[in-house]
C-alpha cells in the first residue's frame, strides 16, 4: 500500500482527510469526521517461521475476504544520488508488459488472480516494498502463491524497463508544476541530508532524477531487483484467513539464512537558530505554509503524539482552530483559511508537520502560530476536556484508517516490520494517554523544524 508524504499532501490540497495507500502516515485535519469509537479488532499473533519469515494472522469473520500484504525491508537507504528511483522504476516495469510480448508473465498472473475473483498488485513506500493480494477467503492460499510468484518471476524484459523508466521521467517533468510534489521533496530535501550536505534516503526525490534513472542499465536494474531476494521479509493476512495454509506456504519459502540490511542512513541534525526556510511561488489565490518538526519517534511516544496533534487540529474548538479560525482580525477575516496536521512515521526519520492555508499578508502570523502552539503544548497542559477530545478523535481516526481489509492488512504488517508496537493495541494506548505525557512528548518532539511557504504568483507571469 502506498500513502507517502505526497500523497498525503496532495489530500491536504483537495481537502480530504485520509488517503488509504502506503507507508505510515496519521493525519488529523480540522475538517475530518471523528468516528464514535475505536473499531476493535483481533489481536494479531506474529511469529517468525523457522525460515526467518515473520508471519502475522489477524482473524476477522465479519465477511468471507482476505487481503495479505507482502512487505520487503528496503526503503530508501536502498538508494543512492546515483541509483534514486530504482525501486519504483522496477515495481513500475513489473506492473505493466510490453505491447507485443505474449510472456506477459503478470497479466497471466492477474488473469489467475481474476479467475480466484481477486486481484494482486505492488506499491512502493519510503521503507518498504508491498506485494498485496485481495480476494476471497476460500481461494486466500491461491492468491498468496500468485503474489509470490508475482515477487519471484517478474519479466522485466528490456521492454518493459525501457517504458517504466521513459514513464518516470515524464513523471518527474509533469513534478514540476505540481505543488505536493514539489513542496515535499522540497520539505524532504532540507531535513534528510549528510553532514556534508549530500542527499539521503529520504531527502532523495522519490521519483529519483533524470540522471540517476538514465544512468541505470537494465542489467544493473535486474541485479539491483535480485538482490532483494537477501532481504527480510514480513507477511499480514487479515480476514476470513486459513492460517495454517498460508502459514505453510511461507515456511516453505527459501530464504536467506541472514537478511541482508543497507546501513541505517545518518541525516545531519538541523544546526543554528534560524531554521532553514524554502519558499516557492506558484499560481495560487492564496499562501500555504508548511512546519515540519524532524524526529525518530519512539514508539512508547506516537500515541502521546497522535493525541497531542488532535489536539491541535482536529476540531474548531482545538488550539489552531481557535487561534487561527476562530479569532478575527481588523479586517473582518480570521488569520487562515485551513490547518492541519499529520505524522509522517518512518524507520529512521519520521516528521510532525503543522500546515495552513492563509492570505499572504497573514504569512508570518500564521507560521509563527503554528510553532507558537505546538511548543505550548509542553508547558500548557491540555485540560481534561480538550485530552478527552482529543484521545476521542485520535482512536476515531486510527479505526477510519483501517476500516478496509487491505489498509489493515499493510498497516498492521508495517507496524511489525518497522517495529513500532502493536497496531492492534494503539486504540488502547491511545485511551490511556495523559496530559503529562502529551506535554512530554511535545517538549520532546517540538524542537527544530524547516519551514516552506508557498507563496502566489500571478498567472500572467507563466
Amino acid at each position: 500500500m502506498k500513502t507517502t508524504f505526497l500523497t498525503r499532501l496532495s489530500a491536504t490540497f483537495l481537502g480530504a482527510s485520509l488517503c488509504a495507500l502506503g507507508a505510515p502516515i496519521f493525519a488529523q485535519n480540522s475538517s475530518a469526521p471523528a468516528a464514535n469509537s475505536a473499531a476493535s479488532f483481533a489481536a494479531p499473533t506474529p511469529e517468525k517461521l523457522p525460515n526467518g519469515l515473520e508471519f502475522l494472522a489477524i482473524p476477522d469473520r465479519t465477511s468471507p475476504r482476505v487481503a495479505f500484504s507482502i512487505l520487503l525491508h528496503a526503503g530508501a537507504e536502498a538508494e543512492g544520488a546515483d541509483t534514486a528511483g530504482w525501486r519504483r522504476l522496477v515495481v513500475n516495469a513489473m506492473l505493466r508488459r510490453a505491447p507485443g510480448d505474449e510472456s506477459g508473465n503478470l497479466e497471466s498472473l492477474r488473469r489467475a488472480a481474476e479467475t480466484l475473483g481477486g486481484e494482486i498488485g505492488a506499491s512502493v513506500g519510503d521503507d518498504l516494498i508491498e506485494i498485496y493480494g485481495v480476494g476471497p477467503s476460500e481461494n486466500g492460499p491461491q492468491l498468496l502463491e500468485l503474489a509470490l510468484a508475482l515477487l519471484d518471476k517478474p519479466t522485466l524484459s528490456d521492454a518493459d524497463l525501457d517504458a517504466a523508466r521513459n514513464r518516470q521521467l515524464d513523471q518527474i517533468e509533469a513534478q514540476e508544476w505540481e505543488l505536493a510534489a514539489r513542496i515535499g521533496e522540497t520539505l524532504r530535501g532540507q531535513l534528510f541530508r549528510s553532514n556534508s550536505g549530500e542527499l539521503l534516503a529520504y531527502g532523495l526525490p522519490e521519483q529519483g532524477t533524470a540522471l540517476s534513472l538514465r544512468a541505470l542499465s537494465n542489467d544493473k536494474l535486474r541485479e539491483l531487483w535480485a538482490s532483494l531476494k537477501t532481504v527480510k521479509m514480513t507477511v499480514s493476512a487479515v480476514g476470513d484467513t486459513n492460517a495454517p495454509a498460508l502459514r505453510q506456504i511461507l515456511a516453505n519459502r527459501a530464504m536467506p539464512a541472514r537478511a541482508f540490511s543497507w546501513p541505517a542512513p545518518q541525516f545531519a541534525p538541523i544546526k543554528g537558530d534560524a531554521p532553514p526556510l524554502v519558499v516557492r511561488e506558484f499560481p495560487v489565490r492564496n499562501a500555504w505554509i508548511f512546519v515540519s518538526f524532524p524526529a525518530k519517534v519512539a514508539p512508547a511516544d506516537a500515541p502521546a503524539l497522535r493525541v497531542a496533534l488532535a489536539a491541535l487540529s482536529e476540531s474548531r474548538a482545538a488550539r489552531l482552530s481557535t487561534r487561527l479560525l476562530n479569532t478575527q482580525l481588523a479586517t473582518g477575516d480570521s488569520p487562515a483559511l485551513t490547518v492541519s496536521s499529520q505524522i509522517v512515521a518512518r524507520r529512521h526519520a519520521s516528521e510532525v508537520m503543522l500546515s495552513a492555508q492563509t492570505n499572504p499578508q497573514n504569512v508570518d502570523r500564521v507560521k509563527n502560530a503554528l510553532v507558537d502552539e505546538a511548543k505550548k503544548l509542553a508547558t500548557r497542559p491540555l485540560s481534561p476536556l480538550e485530552l478527552e477530545r482529543a484521545k476521542l478523535y485520535a482512536r476515531g481516526s486510527w479505526s477510519l484508517e483501517r476500516q478496509n481489509l487491505r489498509e489493515r492488512a499493510f498497516l498492521s504488517g508495517q507496524s511489525a516490520a518497522l517495529e513500532f508496537g502493536a497496531d492492534f493495541s494503539m486504540p488502547a494506548r491511545l485511551q490511556s494517554v495523559s496530559a503529562e505525557q502529551v506535554a512530554q512528548a511535545a517538549k520532546k518532539y517540538f524542537g527544530q523544524y524547516a519551514v516552506a511557504l508557498v507563496m502566489p504568483r500571478d498567472v500572467d507571469e507563466e
